[in-house]
């Protein structure tokens, strides 16, 4: 990973050539309105919702300065005062470095709301949902995502973007070297919590993840997968710039990132 920030690069519009069979189009990467570093605080960047630590979370080294350091117990998660929920945003894709150290249970939770449903969330891991990277989608679902769990002590950019016009969530995965691959869920989404928390669910008894976490963002737009490739690597010269039409058949020879936390 080069040393330009994720603020730099979520923050600036990218107007970028892509070529397709010989068509041109523009990736525009607007929309940012919520960013929490990690750098030894819960300041929200962008915005103003700043957050709160659980007892037990900490900081550590990230990818970008330090990281949130979330040791998977009851007690250890961020809450922030957003609500994520399909009536406050429509449309809306979060996302974050992460670097997993160990799983705590199955049912790791990343980020998100519930109110006891399948409400908008990244997980890590959920045996309801397969061993892969999973949502809430409103119902259970097996995942086609490699699992965070099955490569530890790793950096990858990890999202999801929901469309609640076209009921659908798409989930992506970036191993940081180049490789990356998403799937796209159908969705049947009603609201949840009118917050969010980040590194487990301590008012369900947990869920928490084990896990290094690194400027997380969320966008109030459904990002595509080519626009996550933007956000989660350096801008490109124009005529360098890949679209990943064979990402998912890719990402099964993942190169491991060098990288350690």
């Amino acid at each position: 990973m080069k040393s330009t920030t994720l603020l730099l690069k979520l923050a600036t519009v990218a107007s970028l050539s892509l070529s397709s069979m010989a068509q041109a189009s523009h990736i525009d990467v607007t929309g940012l309105i919520h960013l929490w570093s990690g750098n030894g605080n819960v300041i929200d960047s962008v915005g103003t919702a700043n957050g709160a630590l659980g007892a037990t979370t900490s900081y550590g080294t990230g990818i970008n300065g330090q990281a949130f350091n979330f040791d998977g117990s009851n007690n250890s998660d961020l809450s922030i005062p957003v609500n994520i929920s399909p009536s406050a945003y429509p449309q809306i894709t979060m996302g974050m470095y992460i670097n997993v150290e160990s799983i705590a249970n199955d049912r790791g939770w990343i980020m998100g709301q519930d109110n006891g449903g399948y409400d908008r969330a990244l997980m890590i891991s959920d045996t309801r949902f397969g061993s892969g990277l999973s949502a809430g989608v409103g119902h259970t679902y097996t995942s086609s995502l490699p699992s965070l769990g099955d490569t530890l002590g790793l950096w990858y950019g990890i999202a999801v973007s929901y469309d609640q016009v076209a009921k659908t969530a798409t989930i992506y995965i970036n191993d940081l070297d180049g490789n990356s691959a998403s799937e796209t869920v159908a969705t049947n989404l009603g609201n949840g919590k009118s917050f969010a928390t980040l590194g487990g669910l301590s008012q369900f008894g947990g869920h928490g993840v084990n896990a290094l976490v690194d400027d997380v963002f969320i966008y109030d737009r459904a990002l595509s997968a080519s626009e996550l490739d933007v956000v989660f690597s350096e801008v490109p010269e124009p005529s360098t710039l890949v679209i990943f039409g064979t990402a998912l058949a890719g990402f099964v020879v993942m190169r491991r990132k060098k990288q350690q936390a």
